[in-house]
């Protein structure tokens, strides 16, 4: 049995000028880079167009610079011949396309889009301090301005969810990024750290709209990624200039979309006797992807 299915996916960013959308998106094939090392799966990632992979190289640190859609192929390739790993293998083509919420307002009809992640970016806030480290000089003036108060980030996300809520019948999956989780120095990775960075009102608006999506999970995303050891500051004042010491992490959301549809394929696939009498064990046997919740794969076989 394959389910290596290529199947058509788009995804929304959104997110404020300067929130880091295009390096968030460019920063995925050095966040999976990093699994080169995993026993059990390849995990590759290719332009569909070009059909080369992508080379983690840093992107341009231009904030103006619009993001262009990409469509690219993602594959999980298993190592190991069991029927966990079997079942655990698949193919993923996506779209993402990425902007505020103003550009985006005709992207959440029709298609087969049915993510949406939402970046939160902390330095947005007009009484946040970044935590000690590393910031190219660009980078912190570009932030300067634009700065707002949580209540109008409430209001904002709230424009985001209602028009993603009420202008389709897709039923959609909200994905909440917090952004440049270097500069923070709160370690938590759940709603706690929405709480904490952007208040108690954004988590109630999320919790408010349940009912609305399929699933809303946060995330804590880094397209800079952690570099702030001191040796590493002393001998890199700037380590983003830096393409060896650059380690971000946004793959989590990736990851959770990847695997939420892979589930799925695994419950419609197989004819009717499987699916009616062993579905349970067959989506028991599917091995998750390493996740902040779940650094480690659950071994399969």
């Amino acid at each position: 049995m394959s389910t290596t299915i290529d199947t058509t996916l788009r995804i929304i960013v959104v997110g404020l000028k300067g929130s880091g959308r295009k390096w968030f998106v460019q920063s995925l094939p050095r966040s999976i880079a990093k699994y080169a090392v995993d026993p059990d799966f390849v995990y590759r990632i290719e332009d569909v167009f070009d059909k080369t992979d992508l080379r983690p190289i840093l992107p341009s640190i231009e904030i103006d610079e619009k993001m262009p859609d990409v469509v690219w192929r993602f594959q999980r390739i298993a190592k190991r011949k069991t029927y966990a790993h079997d079942i655990s293998a698949h193919t993923h083509v996506f779209n993402i396309v990425s902007g505020d919420a103003e550009d985006l307002l005709g992207s959440f009809q029709g298609g087969r889009a049915n993510f949406i992640f939402i970046l939160l970016d902390p330095s947005k806030l007009s009484d946040f301090i970044a935590s000690e480290g590393p910031l190219d000089d660009k980078f912190q003036a570009t932030n300067m301005d634009e700065k707002i108060t949580r209540a109008k980030y409430v209001e904002y996300v709230k424009g985001v969810l209602d028009e993603a809520a009420f202008s389709s019948s897709l039923v959609w999956n909200v994905g909440v990024c917090v952004v440049k989780g270097d500069l923070l120095d709160n370690t938590e990775i759940s709603w706690n750290l929405v709480r904490a960075v952007f208040g108690e009102s954004m988590v109630l608006l999320f919790r408010q709209y349940i009912t609305r999506f399929s699933e809303i999970m946060p995330f804590r995303v880094s397209s800079f990624g952690y570099y702030l050891a001191d040796d590493e500051r002393k001998s890199n004042p700037n380590p983003i200039l830096y393409d060896d010491v650059w380690q971000p992490e946004v793959e989590a959301p990736f990851f959770w979309a990847f695997e939420s549809i892979e589930k799925q394929r695994i419950m419609k696939s197989g004819d009717l006797i499987t699916r009616l009498f062993f579905q349970g064990d067959r989506t028991k046997a599917y091995i998750p992807y390493p996740s902040q919740y779940n650094p480690k794969n659950n071994r399969g076989g």
